[in-house]
């Protein structure tokens, strides 16, 4: 096991000493007593952070959730509560800034340090949002702050393959201190339902999702103007719904809707005769796969998304879709995405068989067992066997 150099060159604003630590150490226990600390002020119910939970506790791992405050930046939170007998200190998706709490934790306790971060800020500032250019002070120090950030972890968790290596390009992360679990879905909620023959109804074309540029929803919604033969329901809310909206202006087949909340999103998945991915030229949005589209695969419906670099889809190469399920457009460009929907509602039977062959993927893929395998394999990079080894 290497426990990554941390230093601990950081200072922090002093604050009174009788100041409370208002966020305690929670539990969710197992039968089998082996402990690991989930370190950061998470969300534990968005679908990474909630499937990778679901595969611990199912490995048997007890999960001790901390999150930290401006105390336990100066050593004197509650950090002393946690068991002595951790064996892991793990650190969820973007919490790049509660890495140094947890080296701190890590370092003190000799324990190894993972950190799955999802996203990273600084390509999600300057080349997404576009806030400053890379070149600028702002980008430069964003650079530096968060390679610093990934260094100290002893393992750095992408989801996929083309991630892991911008981790290793831009964020200096070591090959070796490298590990890839797909995101996947949660299996209990996002069940593989049959697909309804569309025979005499119209087809069904479903998006959800934040709005974000990552996602291109003008794509999409140009792409639903110019293709009446469906119904297109657009899910959610965020920056770019007005542009999105504007762009159906009149299109009685398009229809817009809040976020129904995750518990409601599989029930539109089964719905759905074709679910859309993502369509921006961004180069994040070419290296990874959303959430939305394992859980389409894990319902067995066909998904539409852009081109993807290579690593990025851990199946082979299959731009029909005929083996996987999954059928990939150039990106930013509406009438391939209109083109690829017409070819698959004018075939009804071809629409059933991606189906299968989508869900057949996500069990090959994304799936907890994959899951399971891929953390296992995490695991053992920093010399720990999880509690169940059979």
């Amino acid at each position: 096991m290497r426990i990554a150099d941390r230093g601990s060159s950081w200072l922090f604003p002093l604050v009174p000493l009788a100041l409370r630590d208002p966020h305690p150490v929670m539990t969710e226990s197992s039968p089998n007593n082996r402990r690991l600390i989930c370190w950061g002020r998470a969300d534990h119910g968005y679908s990474r952070n909630g499937v990778v939970r679901k595969v611990m506790q199912g490995q048997g791992w007890e999960i001790v959730d901390h999150a930290p405050g401006v105390l336990d930046a100066l050593g004197l939170g509650s950090s002393g509560r946690l068991p002595d007998d951790a064996e892991l200190v793990w650190v969820p998706c973007f919490r790049q800034r509660d890495m140094i709490t947890a080296s701190r934790i890590a370092s003190k306790r000799g324990l190894p340090l993972i950190f799955d971060p999802l996203i990273s800020a600084y390509d999600k500032q300057v080349f997404e949002r576009k806030k400053f250019p890379a070149d600028s002070p702002k980008g430069r120090k964003l650079l530096v702050w968060e390679q610093r950030m990934f260094s100290l972890a002893d393992l750095v968790v992408a989801d996929t393959r083309a991630h892991a290596d911008y981790y290793r390009d831009v964020l200096k992360v070591k090959e070796d201190q490298l590990a890839v679990i797909p995101v996947g879905a949660d299996e209990t909620m996002f069940r593989h339902t049959a697909m309804q023959p569309i025979g005499g109804r119209r087809p069904r074309v479903v998006f959800f999702g934040s709005f974000i540029h990552l996602q291109g929803p003008e794509v999409i919604a140009e792409a639903a103007a110019l293709c009446p033969e469906a119904d297109w329901l657009l899910l959610g809310e965020g920056p770019m719904r007005k542009e999105a909206e504007q762009a159906v202006k009149g299109c009685g087949h398009v229809r817009f809707e809040d976020y129904p909340g995750y518990s409601l999103i599989p029930d539109h998945v089964t719905q759905a005769d074709i679910v859309m991915g993502v369509f921006s030229n961004s180069s994040k949005a070419g290296r990874v796969i959303p959430n939305k589209l394992w859980q389409a695969m894990a319902g067995g419906r066909p998904v539409i998304t852009r081109e993807v670099e290579a690593g990025a889809f851990p199946w082979p190469d299959d731009p029909t879709g005929e083996q996987s399920g999954v059928i990939t457009v150039p990106p930013r460009n509406p009438q391939a995405l209109v083109d690829a929907v017409r070819s698959l509602i004018g075939k009804p039977e071809t629409l059933q068989q991606l189906g299968s062959a989508s869900r057949i993927t996500f069990e090959q893929y994304g799936s907890f067992d994959c899951i399971n395998r891929a953390f296992r394999d995490a695991l053992d990079l920093v010399g720990v066997q999880p509690p169940n080894t059979d």
